[in-house]
């Protein structure tokens, strides 16, 4: 893909130099050498925005720390779910849930979480549920704990070696249309996006229980096993 960034073209995806919290949106300090050809890295909040709009139904199952935040201060919507204190999950339960429903579902990753749980990526390749699509945030740091250094991982390469449909975006425009056919793709498919490190202000509620029930409450139209929305039948007894 070009490393240049069609500003013109790109629309509100393409926001990466126009703030949102964003404080470093070439991911190099924020300046570039004279005549370096640096690439303007994603803007992860204009990004998730185009997620709702381009999938506003879809279930969303968010890694813990920013991409949490982002979600939540543009939408705390109830068909979110935050992984409060779940690094390396967020996957893995998108997978189930694209498993068990009809509908959209999208997970949106850190790099640092799913270098937590590569091997992930080779059950979601078996199973390769079609309703499914994987964003990775790639910011090169653990944001929520102090922005330490994630290890160099191709973790677009790595989800092809495990058969997986995946594409990189170092823009919005590029993200737009990686997140779109991620979305058409007949599989399940992968989406790595590199945007520069950001601190949220915003926070999605900490009562997880209440966070889960809302959750599969908008997934079930509130009646366990609703018609037309989950797979199968949902097993007598307790909560799921």
């Amino acid at each position: 893909m070009s490393s240049e960034d069609p500003s013109d073209e790109a629309g509100e995806a393409d926001r990466a130099d126009e703030g949102n919290g964003v404080d470093d949106p070439i991911g190099n300090g924020g300046e570039a050498d004279e005549g370096a050809d640096i690439p303007r890295r994603a803007d992860q909040i204009a990004c998730t925005e185009r997620v709702l709009g381009t999938t506003p139904e879809a279930a969303i199952i968010a890694n813990l720390g920013v991409a949490s935040y982002a979600l939540a201060g543009i939408e705390d919507r109830p068909r979110n779910f935050y992984c409060w204190g779940a690094m390396g999950l967020a996957t893995s339960i998108g997978l189930g849930v694209a498993l068990a429903i009809d509908d959209p579902v999208t997970v949106l990753e850190g790099d640092g979480s799913m270098c937590m749980s590569l091997g992930a990526l080779s059950t979601v390749a078996a199973c390769d549920p079609p309703n499914l699509a994987i964003v990775v945030w790639e910011n090169g740091v653990y944001g929520t704990t102090g922005g330490q250094p994630v290890a160099t991982v191709d973790i677009a390469g790595a989800a092809r070696a495990c058969g997986l449909a995946a594409t990189t975006a170092e823009t919005g425009a590029e993200f737009e249309t990686g997140y779109a056919e991620a979305v058409a793709h007949e599989g399940a498919a992968l989406v790595v996006c590199r945007v520069p490190p950001i601190d949220p202000d915003a926070r999605p509620p900490l009562d997880s229980a209440h966070v889960a029930r809302r959750f599969r409450d908008a997934l079930t139209d509130g009646t366990e096993g609703a018609e037309g929305t989950v797979r199968g039948e949902w097993r007598d007894g307790g909560d799921q």
